[in-house]
């Protein structure tokens, strides 16, 4: 009888009330971590680094490169713009090169030490930042492309964004290579824009 009246009642017993909130709690943690976990990737750099774009005005991504900055037309700089980089960046840097083949890397245009407030490069300006070298006549300038042989050429624009500025004294011995080696864990993100260009 008095175990018919408590069924009856409604109360639960101090075992079912207690299996109940064991079975309440995983929810409960895996609902935070869950929210957790996603706050975790979004603030990592995952997502801002997806919104970093380089772009240019005269050309788009796998599109042709203009005459104007090859050999063939005028050899001006090309124009380039990107969206600001993650927080904790300090400075950018700018490279353009081609692979020619396995081991095979030409540079045309290495930048750095370019202030976190400059997101673009004018057309035929200079650029404002240190100039490396380049591998056509390693002089701390812009060479056009210029490359023999038939066939398209895959040209490859990247900018970095950096969490401290490359400690480079002499631009006369940075090559790509010295550059990427002296950016080595300061990179936040990067991006790239690549084009083609066929030689008349």
């Amino acid at each position: 009888m008095v175990i018919a009246a408590v069924i009856g009642s409604g109360v639960s017993s101090p075992a079912a009330t207690t299996k109940r909130r064991r079975a309440s709690r995983p929810t409960s943690t895996v609902t935070t971590t869950a929210t957790t976990m996603v706050k975790k990737v979004t603030t990592s750099g995952v997502s801002i680094a997806a919104s970093m774009a380089l772009t240019s005005p005269v050309m788009s991504a796998g599109g042709s490169l203009p005459v104007a900055y090859t050999c063939d037309g005028a050899s001006r700089t090309p124009p380039l713009q990107w969206t600001p980089g993650p927080k904790g960046t300090v400075s950018y840097a700018v490279v353009m090169h081609h692979v020619a083949g396995p081991g095979d890397t030409h540079w045309y245009w290495v930048l750095y030490n370019i202030a976190s407030t400059v997101t673009q490069l004018d057309d035929g300006v200079p650029p404002p930042a240190t100039v490396g070298t380049n591998s056509v006549n390693r002089r701390t300038e812009y060479t056009p492309p210029c490359s023999k042989g038939p066939g398209a050429k895959e040209y490859i624009f990247t900018v970095y964004a950096l969490s401290k500025a490359p400690a480079l004294s002499d631009p006369t011995a940075v090559t790509r290579q010295v550059l990427l080696d002296a950016m080595e864990g300061s990179v936040l993100t990067s991006s790239t824009l690549s084009v083609t260009y066929s030689r008349r």
